[in-house]
């Protein structure tokens, strides 16, 4: 408990110096055209038709560095191409990544036209990985720089007939994930007991509204651990072979309100620190039921 507390104080110290540098500069230059972070720290970019000013971590603190905007996607582009493994020029793990999460802000998408790619990982374990260095990174840095948002995305699992896992994180909801359970037998039918049963034996919390069931975590390591954990456990469960029978898509970046409802897009979410391949065009995907309380 101690431990946990002490990471926390740490955390919120942090944010509030990324909030207190973001704050400066954007009074000077205006919103950023890019906010974003990873392993490490912010990754947060003003950009220019030819320069990007990034506010990052640095070895002994936050820092502002100018490049030139080809350079600095070339040498980003080189990481992301290379992926993470055990290979000569692969990085060791996603927090070596440049950056996990990036949100292009609407209104600055115009300059920033760089995506890089989002290989899936070669196995479950840096799949495991994957998601738990992104969902440290979100909740730790999402409230200091985006203040209210709440992003979301889903994981679709083709050799499960397309299943929907959902995964949030937001100020109100933490961090959870939602799996469709729709073709599961309701209270009524024979099987249901069962079912409930092994379902919540896996690590899911409890049922929701049009027969989803959600798992809610707390911000953090732990929450962050214990997640990435289920997702990995479930998707296998249900006949995931490897990382690459999923799909990522619906990605989603949105301000929250105070009631818990969803308000404005915030802009474009990109993840190209997780291990699961971006859907490559648009399918039926089950929607995921609303988070709302």
């Amino acid at each position: 408990m101690e431990e946990a507390l002490t990471q926390s104080l740490r955390r919120e110290d942090g944010n509030n110096h990324v909030r207190a540098a973001l704050e400066a500069i954007v009074e000077r230059l205006g919103f950023p055209a890019q906010y974003g972070g990873g392993g490490i720290g912010p990754s947060i970019r003003w950009q220019s038709a030819t320069d990007t000013l990034l506010l990052d971590q640095g070895r002994s603190g936050l820092q502002l560095s100018i490049h030139r905007s080809d350079d600095l996607n070339d040498r980003e582009l080189s990481i992301f191409h290379q992926g993470v493994g055990s290979a000569p020029n692969q990085v060791a793990t996603y927090n070596d990544l440049p950056y996990l999460w990036q949100v292009i802000r609407t209104g600055g998408a115009e300059l920033a036209t760089f995506a890089p790619p989002s290989a899936p990982a070669s196995d479950w374990p840096l799949l495991e990985e994957s998601f738990r260095a992104l969902l440290m990174a979100l909740s730790d840095q999402l409230p200091a720089q985006l203040d209210s948002a709440g992003v979301g995305f889903n994981v679709t699992n083709r050799a499960d007939g397309d299943r929907v896992l959902a995964v949030l994180c937001n100020p109100h909801d933490e961090l959870m994930a939602l799996i469709d359970g729709t073709d599961s037998p309701d209270q009524w039918s024979p099987g249901h007991t069962e079912y409930q049963a092994a379902i919540l034996s896996r690590g899911w919390h409890a049922e929701v509204p049009y027969r989803w069931w959600e798992a809610t975590f707390p911000r953090g390591l732990e929450g962050a651990t214990e997640l990435a954990a289920l997702i990995v456990r479930e998707l296998r469960h249900r006949g995931a072979r490897n990382p690459s029978d999923l799909d990522l898509s619906e990605l989603t970046v949105d301000e929250t309100l105070e009631t818990g409802a969803i308000g404005a897009n915030l802009g474009k979410l990109i993840l190209p620190g997780l291990g699961v391949s971006p859907l490559s065009s648009p399918s039926p995907a089950r929607p995921a039921p609303s988070s709302d309380r």
